[in-house]
This record gives C-alpha cells, sequence and structure tokens, in this order.
C-alpha cells in the first residue's frame, strides 16, 4: 500500500487498495479503470469561543457562569474544585442564592464524539452582604450621675460590635448596647459603633453626649421669722453637689459680700427687715432657695416700756416689756404653702427664749401638696420670743410656717399692702407666665405678670384682692416658657403681739 500527501484531504483519509492479479483475470479494458478507493470521515475538535468569568457576589444572591464553543454534537459538563457538579451539563451553569460554599474554582469541559477540550478555571468567590444599620444610637444632653444607653440595630449574620469614644477604642464595649451608669463629666464625647462581620465593616454615624452638672438641691431652706431688735439672726441654706457657690439677696438686691451658705445678721434692726433669698449655684446651673421674711419685733409703747415713779423719782425704772412677758402662743400661720408633700408634714417648734417650751401643733395638706393649715393643739408656756416654726418629713419642701401671741389672726386686705415683689425674674420666657396666688388662709386674689425683651419677669400686678387671707400668701409663676422667677407679697406678715 502506497500513502501520499494527496491521500489527505480535510480530514478525509484515502487509501489506495490494489486488486490481487489473482483474483479476476485481467482484461484489456480492466487495464484500463482507474484504482478503487475506500475513505472514513472524523469529527473537528470543539473550539471555546467565550470563557466563563469569575467574580466576587454577595450571599444570598444569583450567578449565572457562561460557555460558548462551536461544533457539532456537542456536551457539556461543569466542575467545582475539580469534581463533578451532578447535573450541570448545559452551556449554562445557573447558582441561586447563594451560600459561602458556594465559593470555589469553576471550569467547563466541551465535548463532541471524538474530542474534549476544558475551559479556563475561574474563581467564583461569595461574601456575606456588608451590615446594614437600621437604627442609630441617639445622643443628648444629661445631667452628672443619671444613667444612660446608647444603642445600635443592625442586619445580617455573625455580627460584632465595638464602641469608641472620641476615635479610641472603649474596651469590653462589644454588644448592641452601650450602657453608661452614674455619668461624669469625664463621660462627655463623641460615640461612634463599628458593625462587623466575616467580610465587611460599617460605621453607626458619631452621636454626641453631652454630661452637665446636676443643678444643686437645697436640702435644708432658710427660715424666716419676727425677731426682738438688737438680736443676732442667722439664715442657713444647706445643698448638695459640687463646687457650689452662694449669694445671699436681700429684696432682690445682691448681699456684697454674703456669699457663704449661712448669712449672719448681728444687731437686728428695723432696716434688716426684708425677704432673703440665697443662690446656689455649681459650674453649669442655679438654684434659689425659698424666700424667707424677716421681721423686727415691734417694739412696745412708751408708757408701757417705762414704769411710773414718784414725782421725785429723776430717773423712770425701765419695766419689762409686755412684749416679752413670758406668754402661750396663739397661732401659727401659713405664709406659705410649699409643694410635693405626700402627707401632712410635722410641725416642730424651736427657740422662743425665755423658759418656752410645750407648744405642739399639727399641719393640713391640700390635694395639690400644699400646706393650707397649722393648729396649734398645745400652747405652750414661758416664750418671751416668737419660736421658729420647722416643717420635717411629709415628702415635700418651702412650706413656712409663721407663729404669733395672738389668738385668731385678723383679715388682710392685700389691695392695701405696698405691691408685690418679683426677687428673682428667671429667664427664658417667650411670654407672660400666669401667676398663681396660694395659701393665706383666702380665695380669689388674682394677678397677672409681665416680661421684658430679655425674657424676664419684670413685675406682677394685683387685679383682685380675693378675701378671707390672715396671713401674706405665696406667688408662684407657671408657663411663659421660662423659669426661676421668685415673686414675693410685700407688706407685713400676720399681726404679732405688742
Amino acid at each position: 500500500m502506497k500513502l501520499n500527501s494527496n491521500s489527505f484531504a480535510a480530514g478525509i483519509l484515502s487509501v489506495a487498495i490494489p486488486l490481487s492479479p489473482l483474483a479476476v483475470a485481467p482484461s484489456s479494458k480492466a487495464a484500463e479503470a482507474p484504482n478503487l478507493v475506500a475513505t472514513r470521515k472524523t469529527e473537528a475538535a470543539p473550539v471555546i469561543v467565550r470563557q466563563p468569568v469569575g467574580g466576587i457576589s454577595q450571599q444570598g444572591t444569583d450567578v449565572s457562569l457562561n460557555i460558548e464553543a462551536t461544533g457539532n454534537t456537542l456536551t457539556y459538563q461543569w466542575f467545582k474544585d475539580g469534581l463533578v457538579l451532578p447535573g450541570a451539563t448545559s452551556s449554562t451553569l445557573a447558582l441561586t442564592y447563594l451560600r459561602l460554599i458556594n465559593s470555589g474554582h469553576y471550569a467547563c469541559r466541551v465535548s463532541n464524539s471524538t474530542s474534549t477540550v476544558r475551559s479556563r478555571s475561574v474563581l467564583l468567590k461569595v461574601t456575606e452582604p456588608a451590615p446594614v444599620v437600621v437604627r442609630q444610637p441617639v445622643g443628648g444632653v444629661f445631667q452628672q450621675g443619671s444613667d444612660v444607653a446608647l444603642n445600635i440595630e443592625a442586619t445580617g449574620s455573625a455580627l460584632t460590635y465595638q464602641w469608641f469614644k472620641d476615635g479610641l477604642v472603649l474596651p469590653g464595649a462589644t454588644s448592641p448596647t452601650l450602657a453608661l451608669s452614674a455619668l461624669g463629666l469625664t463621660d462627655s464625647g463623641h460615640y461612634t459603633c463599628k458593625v462587623s462581620n466575616s467580610t465587611s465593616t460599617v460605621r453607626s454615624r458619631s452621636v454626641l453626649l453631652k454630661v452637665t452638672e446636676a443643678a444643686p438641691v437645697i436640702v435644708r431652706q432658710p427660715v424666716g421669722g419676727v425677731f426682738k431688735q438688737g438680736s443676732d439672726v442667722a439664715l442657713s441654706v444647706e445643698a448638695t453637689g459640687t463646687a457650689l457657690t452662694y449669694q445671699w439677696f436681700k429684696d432682690g438686691l445682691v448681699l456684697p459680700g454674703a456669699s457663704s451658705p449661712t448669712l449672719a445678721l448681728k444687731q437686728f434692726i428695723d432696716a434688716s427687715s426684708g425677704i432673703y433669698v440665697c443662690k446656689v449655684s455649681n459650674l453649669s446651673k442655679t438654684t434659689s432657695s425659698q424666700p424667707a421674711r424677716l421681721k423686727v419685733l415691734e417694739k412696745p409703747a412708751a408708757s408701757d416700756r417705762v414704769a411710773k415713779g414718784t414725782p421725785n423719782s429723776p430717773t423712770p425704772v425701765p419695766a419689762t416689756p409686755e412684749a416679752v412677758t413670758p406668754k402661750a402662743l396663739g397661732s401659727l400661720n401659713v405664709m406659705a404653702g410649699g409643694s410635693g408633700y405626700s402627707s401632712a408634714p410635722t410641725v416642730v417648734l424651736t427657740g422662743g427664749g425665755g423658759s418656752g417650751s410645750g407648744a405642739t401643733a399639727i399641719a393640713e395638706i391640700n390635694a395639690e401638696g400644699q400646706v393650707i393649715s397649722v393648729k396649734l393643739v398645745n400652747p405652750g408656756s414661758g416664750y418671751v420670743q416668737i419660736p421658729n416654726v420647722i416643717l420635717v418629713n411629709g415628702g415635700g419642701e418651702g412650706a413656712v410656717i409663721q407663729a404669733s401671741f395672738d389668738g385668731a389672726p385678723k383679715e388682710i386686705n392685700l389691695a392695701e399692702l405696698p405691691g408685690i415683689d418679683v426677687i428673682s425674674g428667671g429667664q427664658g420666657y417667650t411670654s407672660a407666665p400666669s401667676v398663681m396666688l396660694f395659701g393665706g388662709g383666702g380665695s380669689g386674689a388674682t394677678a397677672v405678670a409681665s416680661i421684658n425683651q430679655d425674657g424676664q419677669v419684670t413685675g406682677v400686678r394685683l387685679i383682685s384682692p380675693g378675701s378671707g387671707y390672715t396671713s401674706l400668701p405665696s406667688i408662684f409663676v407657671t408657663g411663659g416658657g421660662g423659669e426661676g422667677a421668685i415673686i414675693s407679697v410685700l407688706g407685713n406678715t400676720a399681726p404679732s403681739g405688742d
């Protein structure tokens, strides 16, 4: 058999087979016929014209890998990490709702009846979706000593958290809630939280947490009263807080140098009478005490103060003043009803000079938590001065009670008093606040307030004097958008003995 280059053409193999001379007797015509040729055809190998493309896809998404090849009767088989993917026998490998285990190297084998080719291997990487913050932390302004919690809420799986303050890691702060208890001034700052999963990280917005000092709390109010001329008088205030400063005022004016918790008034005289208030401040806030009214005990008449002498007596002999003759108490008058009382407070009477003792009384409150009356149960005896009246317990504060040597108190006509004094104008008032008068034993009195352009109360005018008042009522202002105004009625206290 003889092969030559002309025996191959376009994939067809031609073989020339000579006839044996023994099989067929040649004839002259047969000798002239061409050689017979037997042929067999084979398919060309598939050709990949478009390779599959890998990439990075998020968990839960869908992705397709595609291959394109030329050839006849082609078959496909996909592989992952070298292993057959059962059923993956088309030119497109569709992967739905990807999971992390779908990450790997993918390739496709393309075959026909005679040949096989493989695509390139491509990497498909499945990643977790980035966490999504659905609720941001919220900052704010908080008082020193309070508790606060910053919260964040995010969606995703296997999430971790880390809180930061002013850009620095807060050790141990690795939960969605950052709990801060008993806030201190150093806790002020900008807070943020980093939320991560195995592949991604997001940060919350930065929020400002501002810690301010709590306003001073006055736990013991100054107590006014009626005092003998020339006596030594002290007003005291007790407050809780840090870095506290004190300033006393008389009738709304600053008392120079009166900057301690106790205001000592030596040789008490008429000019010392008035309304006293102490303002207690820290670095950020101020609290005003309840007003305390001080009054000089009225002097007895000259005919009572000097004993009658004989005509030859050159110098009259002073007699014991009737006002300081030892006696029992006559009544207890409510000068200010206070607020916040959940039960009737206990009445304590202190001082009074001489051998004064034994006076007892009980207080009565209303549904609004104010002291409305104090009934003298036992007037005691031996008092030469008006004792101080102190209310303890009951849960409230601010009530002021005035003792008197008189019996039933006289009614006061508010319209005849000098007026209504603004002890402190407060701040922040955008409209005139409402004026309310409490206590004093009466009812019906009304008044209106006025403010200036700086948002301070500048005056309170009495509209109706009401009736039935036996002691000065307390005045409060509410509304108007501001705070801190302190108002007091000017005038004499409930009448005292001579």
